[in-house]
């Protein structure tokens, strides 16, 4: 074959003669080598094809379980590219677990990615937890896109177990620690307290919500109630709409979140305030909500058109349609297709 081109099928032919007699690693190796010289996509993918051969006879070589990962992506072959990072992490299992790890995490993003089954991406991230590394900030990840995708799938309750242990760990550690450990709060798991806190409330679990705040955020941060973070203090303020203390959450409101963080077209955690005042409007405190959206107006990291829809329906309930429509045609000029502000519209052109 190195004296020319020409005697390719000869070539071929023999190394697949060898290979009946004794399958080896090595023979589908310089058959897939030799398939890559000819520059045709069937003879590639053929190629990559005698490379899967040849890893599942070596095991172990997890770096030809990434090269055959990249090809079948390129390929479009996306199971394929799954299995590849599968069987790249069981060969780093012990010798490697931190390049497993991350090598199991890219596996689950490529499931979510191409919208696989959840159960595929929850396997995935139990492997990923029950391997023994050491990056923590990797851990967290994987930690809470597992509850998100149980959430997601309509398993509430395994993603709060998931989530609620993570935080208990972090207690019982806390507990344990001296007063001047650096344990808290640098290391405590604060995205996962605070999607906990999120899931409490989307199912109307406004107590448990304001016992996760009580009993582990404030020890951690090791600070008042109204010192805590914006996130978690506007999250603690909404429980209290919900759960009648409106003259505890009025102070909290005014005195400290209002006073600390006003809320501007720049201000951190913009979000917070958007979600206070949705919750404002629900619980009957139009006006409040709208003294909370209208500085928010321009803020770059908020979707602006259901910014101008929620000031919209503040408008309705307290009866200003007219304040509405302008508003609601904002939000539509923003987002034609935002089904919400369209039919909000409706009922203040009839209102008018």
């Amino acid at each position: 074959y190195i004296e020319g081109p020409g005697r390719f099928r000869e070539v071929v032919r023999l190394v697949r003669e060898a290979i009946a007699r004794r399958p080896t690693a090595h023979a589908f190796q310089l058959l897939a080598s030799i398939y890559e010289t000819v520059p045709k996509r069937a003879c590639h993918r053929k190629a990559t094809e005698l490379m899967m051969l040849q890893a599942h006879l070596q095991r172990v070589d997890w770096e030809l379980w990434k090269k055959l990962h990249l090809r079948y992506m390129e390929q479009g072959q996306y199971d394929e590219a799954t299995y590849c990072l599968k069987r790249a992490a069981a060969a780093l299992k012990y010798s490697d677990p931190d390049e497993a790890a991350r090598l199991l995490k890219a596996k689950a993003d490529l499931h979510i990615d191409r919208g696989h089954k959840k159960g595929k991406v929850v396997g995935t991230l139990k492997a990923l937890l029950g391997l023994k590394f050491s990056d923590e900030e990797l851990r967290e990840e994987a930690l809470l896109l597992l509850a998100e995708t149980y959430h997601r799938w309509d398993k509430s309750e395994k993603a709060v177990s998931v989530l609620r242990e993570r935080v208990r760990r972090f207690g019982a550690a806390l507990a344990e620690s001296p007063p001047d450990s650096a344990l808290a709060p640098s290391f405590y798991p604060v995205r996962a307290a605070s999607m906990l806190c999120e899931i409490y409330m989307q199912k109307g679990s406004f107590r448990e919500a304001v016992e996760v705040i009580s009993t582990t955020v404030i020890p951690a941060f090791r600070c008042t109630l109204v010192d805590l973070p914006m996130d978690f203090l506007s999250k603690y303020t909404i429980c209290l709409l919900y759960l009648d203390q409106l003259d505890l959450a009025e102070r909290l409101m005014t005195e400290t979140l209002l006073k600390k963080w006003p809320p501007s077209d720049s201000v951190c955690h913009p979000e917070a305030y958007y979600d206070l005042a949705s919750h404002l409007m629900l619980v009957g405190e139009p006006r409040k909500a709208l003294d909370m959206l209208w500085p928010l107006l321009g803020h770059p990291t908020l979707d602006q058109a259901n910014l101008h829809f929620q000031a919209g329906k503040c408008h309705q309930i307290v009866g200003d349609h007219r304040a509405a429509l302008g508003c609601l045609r904002e939000a539509l000029h923003l987002k034609a297709h935002h089904v919400g502000a369209r039919l909000a519209l409706s009922r203040s052109l009839r209102a008018v």
